[in-house]
């Protein structure tokens, strides 16, 4: 229903074996034929007074530091390494929005493999200022490694997990609220899961409360000014709170 004029992706998927992932590959074949375009690590998409730097993409990442990259010895030292990931996640295309002060990091469903190669022994991307936590929260502590998450400092996360899906437990969320400087932490819905542990944010800062089931599909939304003031707003019951750039 809505006119797509460019499709942009990490490459040809690897997960194309089983019958419904070919045919769920061969329809975004067909509806981007003739207006696809994959990036790679170090690509920049078009966009007027910002400017979008792909980040990660089909299993490879930056080489080289954006500005404020720095060494990152004192998080890399402890950083745990997990066995590299080797579905379609590990190949997520992640992006750095850079708007005057104001930087947006998304990292779709990038693993922790790749994460730890952004993060060590150099932090390639810098401090940023909304940051999206990768595999809907950390699903299954898979993602969000804190070498990463911990020096790219966001002042705000919003997170896109499913009322049984990321942040289930309470060690998961801390790696959140325990961010150096964090000033808010906004979910897409409450987290079902382990509903003895407090491992959500304040209700006023979750769009649905409601099982999957029943989920209204409410969003959270963000509004960035050129002065880098940016305010993030939730659509189920209009609360809102505004940031300033760091």
């Amino acid at each position: 229903m809505i006119p797509v004029e460019k499709f942009l992706d990490h490459g040809d998927s690897i997960e194309t074996q089983a019958p419904q992932a070919a045919q769920r590959w061969q329809a975004y074949l067909s509806v981007a034929a003739g207006k696809r375009e994959s990036l790679k690590p170090g690509d920049r998409i078009p966009w007027k007074g910002a400017e979008i730097l792909v980040v990660s993409s089909n299993g490879h990442v930056l080489s080289k530091p954006v500005k404020g990259g720095k060494a990152n010895k004192a998080l890399c030292a402890q950083a745990e390494q997990k066995t590299p990931d080797q579905t379609e996640n590990g190949r997520s295309l992640g992006f750095l929005l850079s708007f005057g002060r104001f930087k947006f990091l998304d990292l779709g469903d990038l693993t922790w493999d790749k994460e730890i190669e952004l993060a060590c022994p150099v932090n390639k991307l810098g401090a940023v200022s909304l940051y999206q936590p990768t595999w809907h929260g950390f699903f299954n502590d898979r993602s969000g490694p804190p070498a990463l998450v911990w020096a790219i400092r966001p002042q705000v996360a919003i997170v896109n997990n499913g009322p049984r899906k990321g942040i289930g437990t309470q060690a998961l969320y801390e790696r959140l609220s325990k961010i150096p400087g964090i000033e808010g932490i906004w979910q897409q819905h409450l987290s079902l899961i382990n509903e003895n542990e407090p491992h959500n944010t304040s209700n006023d800062m979750i769009a649905n409360l409601e099982p999957t089931a029943e989920c209204q599909g409410r969003g959270i939304m963000v509004a960035v000014e050129p002065t880098g003031r940016f305010t993030v707003k939730n659509e189920r019951n209009g609360f809102s709170k505004t940031y300033k750039s760091r």
